[in-house]
């Protein structure tokens, strides 16, 4: 092998696919405790933010100090994607990774989308008219991750968007038609209707990340709860009756009051009475227990709040096949 020539390297920058690696190594580093992953995504991330974004707009390839190439709908949501992640597990505070996404997803919009139709490959139509691109390929198709994006950022800037519900109402007949090529569609559409789903879990309006994971043993789920700082979440037994306390839950059994941890006492500027609350990151276990061939089902019920404001209660729902 050292005697023939070296194969050639594919050295080109993909920026779709870079953005799938960094979802894949943000998420990694919180899983396997490698920080060292979180830093290599953000590295990634950077470059390409100063790199492959202009004043025109994204651009799809890098190669040799030059981006080109227009960037496809699947690179503006793909991209939007990655910032979202980025912002869910790492801790930066010198990089609005959200921010970034929303303009992103402002850009996309009005670079793709149609009224009532999937939005479109190119920003400009090419050939006989629009393509659509709704199959999945090597990565997740461009309308499923862009739906996934919109969606996303609705729920945790805590507002309520239209071009999500738009979007997944034109896509759904494509993707039922064609299940087999278009899961990613129908993945995206139920995180539109019902949530976010996986590991990482992120409340209404972000003031709040849950991770979980299971025990060594796999018998208990682990949650890490996290308010974001400036954020606090009511405790198991608010003082207020117009407060709503956090719960756990296990196949509808609340989890025993001793699961959970010891709330701290304070006055915030909304009530003129002091508040129970936790505001700083606690994990709780909730027991798995052998339920044959159906998933353990376990609820965690929260609201979050700040020294302003209440948002609206939450329900996450975490299935676990023990």
């Amino acid at each position: 092998r050292e005697t023939r020539p070296e194969p050639l390297t594919d050295k080109k920058i993909v920026l779709a696919w870079n953005a799938e690696m960094i979802i894949t190594l943000t998420e990694a580093s919180r899983v396997l405790d490698r920080p060292d992953y979180g830093q290599a995504a953000v590295q990634a991330a950077e470059f390409i933010l100063q790199n492959m974004w202009f004043d025109g707009g994204l651009k799809r390839i890098w190669y040799q100090g030059v981006a080109d190439t227009d960037a496809h709908l699947v690179d503006y949501a793909a991209l939007g994607r990655a910032l979202l992640t980025l912002d869910d597990y790492l801790d930066g505070a010198d990089s609005d990774w959200l921010g970034m996404a929303d303009r992103l997803a402002d850009d996309m919009q009005a670079l793709f989308a149609d009224d009532g139709q999937a939005m479109r490959m190119n920003a400009q139509e090419v050939g006989l008219g629009p393509m659509r691109p709704l199959d999945d390929n090597e990565i997740a198709s461009g309308n499923a991750q862009a739906l996934e994006l919109l969606a996303g950022l609705d729920r945790r800037l805590a507002r309520t968007g239209e071009a999500a519900p738009k979007l997944a109402a034109a896509l759904a007949v494509d993707a039922i038609n064609g299940p087999g090529q278009r899961a990613a569609i129908l993945t995206a559409i139920a995180t539109e209707r019902n949530g976010l789903t996986g590991a990482m879990r992120v409340s209404n309006g972000g003031a709040v990340r849950v991770f979980a994971s299971l025990d060594a043993e796999g018998k208990q789920l682990l949650l890490s709860i996290e308010p974001r700082e400036g954020w606090h979440i009511n405790a198991h037994e608010p003082l207020e009756d117009y407060l709503i306390g956090m719960e756990l839950a296990v196949s509808q059994t609340p989890v025993a009051l001793s699961a959970y941890p010891k709330a701290e006492i304070k006055e915030l500027g909304f009530s003129e009475t002091p508040l129970s609350l936790y505001d700083t990151s606690f994990v709780m276990a909730a027991p798995i227990a052998q339920t044959g061939d159906k998933p353990v089902t376990i609820r965690l019920t929260l609201q979050a709040c700040n020294d302003e404001v209440c948002l609206p209660p939450d329900d996450m729902l975490f299935r676990v096949w023990p």
